[in-house]
């Protein structure tokens, strides 16, 4: 019994470790310039910026606090080629549009997947992401050689309808001639929900379904 409960946790160790990973709690390395568009229309360019791994807010440095965006007020921000959208109050990075439609990729912190790690490893930590984490200021550490591991929330933005990238969701959310082309793309040797790629030729696909 105890050899099969320890190659239960072998496995799910394995399991934890083959997504991706990071040891930042930010999206970017490093904060870099960015430009704001706020809802009211108004562009406001600041010069360090990045996105929160915790919920993918944005943030920005006022002197030497780190600070987090009322996200209410943002709309979208640009990092150089990189454009990120407000969706449900989480920064969603543009992957690719195709006519009206969109792929937007949600990057988060795995907690549950943390968690199975901590106890996995029988190791009792602080994230310094506890529910204490204020509205407008949060806490980095940097040089906190902690390995966290990220999941990819991905959706499609069709027309005016957001919709989550599953299956099941997704289904609901076709016509007829575009529920043809997933079946065709999800039979595809090399299709994954989890690669980006594979989710470009979809929403090509889908979107000039007739």
């Amino acid at each position: 019994m105890r050899k099969l409960l320890l190659s239960l946790l072998l496995l799910a160790a394995v399991a934890v470790s083959a997504q991706d990973e990071t040891t930042d709690l930010t999206l970017m390395k490093d904060f870099q310039s960015a430009t704001i568009s706020l809802t009211t229309g108004k562009l406001l360019k600041v010069p360090l910026a990045n996105i929160f791994l915790k919920n993918a807010t944005l943030l920005y440095m006022s002197g030497t606090k780190t600070k987090q965006a009322n996200m209410a007020t943002v709309a979208a921000v640009d990092f150089g080629q990189r454009h990120f959208l407000n969706v449900d109050g989480k920064m969603a990075e543009l992957l690719t549009t195709v006519a009206d439609n969109q792929l937007l990729d949600v990057c988060l912190i795995d907690m549950e997947a943390y968690k199975q790690q901590v106890r996995n490893a029988n190791v009792i930590t602080n994230l310094t992401l506890d529910e204490n984490v204020g509205v407008t200021s949060v806490e980095l550490l940097p040089g906190d050689e902690r390995t966290l591991p990220i999941v990819h929330h991905y959706y499609f933005r069709l027309g005016d309808r957001l919709v989550n990238v599953h299956e099941r969701t997704l289904k609901r959310s076709l016509t007829k001639a575009q529920r043809r082309q997933l079946d065709v793309q999800m039979a595809l040797p090399d299709f994954s929900w989890t690669s980006v790629e594979s989710l470009k030729r979809l929403l090509r696909a889908i979107s000039t379904a007739r």
